[in-house]
């Protein structure tokens, strides 16, 4: 059994090692449309009268965040609009702060924000020590107020986010699905995806046009951190339109180590051996050891 506590002890100490490598990551991400449809009413697609914003957390805790909201310079604004802005500001941040309906979900009302303004929204995670971290950050664009939307020209009115796990294992499969929001109905475009970790070593996913990306497990190494970029582009004339990255992590599985026996009795100085099995999930090998 010595053999055996060597051994473990052995692997404990390498894994502690690459565990130290992986870079820290945030503790949640934005999910939130770039844009604001308009209502008409002979639009062909039903325009939502709200903005969903989620905030995804990389664990089950409800996140405690603090709202500041903000907008880009206006070109000439009256007083009167001015201080109207700001009144709506300060009630959209009391509105934020306070208490919400679902956990980490945030409902913001067309009406609620002014036509003709570009909004900037920051999020920070406040600490158990009230201390509130890096903010995060977003824009709204609502400069086109109740105006009719274009598509052509207006590649800018797309919102692509990417859905899926920040983490995942060698033996896994790991899967991510990218969504696509317009104010009109298209499917003229399609998607260009790139994995790469830390040490710029990429995985092929170029034969991938559609919005799901699925990397077959042992591809990803374990102790690294990913980077996934997703590129959309007009099918018509192969335009670029957005893009949007996603980071995720790759744990390590660790090993098993099997004897060939439970217990063994012998004598002094009696020579004896013992077979060990020992399988490492990172890398999908197996190997014996005798001693």
């Amino acid at each position: 059994m010595l053999f055996k506590t060597k051994l473990v002890l052995k692997w404990l100490i390498t894994l502690t090692f690459l565990f130290q490598l992986i870079p820290e990551m945030k503790a949640f991400r934005i999910l939130a449309p770039q844009y604001v449809c308009p209502k008409q009413e002979d639009d062909v697609i039903e325009k939502a009268d709200n903005t969903i914003i989620t905030l995804q957390s990389t664990s089950s805790d409800v996140l405690k965040v603090q709202w500041t909201v903000r907008w880009k310079t206006l070109i000439s604004p009256t007083q009167r609009f001015t201080i109207m802005l700001w009144r709506t500001v300060r009630e959209l941040e009391k509105k934020l702060n306070g208490p919400q309906v679902e956990p980490n979900v945030y409902f913001i009302e067309n009406s609620d924000l002014l036509s003709g303004v570009e909004y900037i929204f920051n999020v920070s995670e406040i600490e158990p020590n009230s201390d509130t971290d890096e903010p995060k950050s977003f824009n709204i664009d609502n400069t086109q107020g109740d105006q009719k939307l274009t598509m052509e020209g207006r590649t800018d009115k797309f919102s692509l986010i990417l859905v899926g796990s920040q983490d995942t294992y060698v033996d896994m499969e790991f899967v991510l699905d990218a969504q696509v929001t317009s104010c009109q109905a298209t499917q003229d475009y399609y998607f260009m995806w790139t994995i790469k970790n830390e040490l710029g070593e990429s995985i092929n996913v170029s034969h991938i046009r559609g919005s799901r990306l699925s990397i077959p497990k042992y591809s990803l190494k374990a102790g690294f951190t990913y980077d996934i970029n997703c590129e959309l582009y007009k099918k018509s004339d192969d335009c670029f339109i957005t893009q949007t990255t996603l980071p995720f992590r790759v744990h390590h599985r660790g090993i098993e180590v099997y004897l060939n026996v439970d217990t063994i009795i012998t004598t002094v100085h009696s020579p004896f051996n013992i077979e060990a099995l020992v399988i490492n999930h990172d890398n999908y090998e197996s190997l014996s050891v005798s001693t």
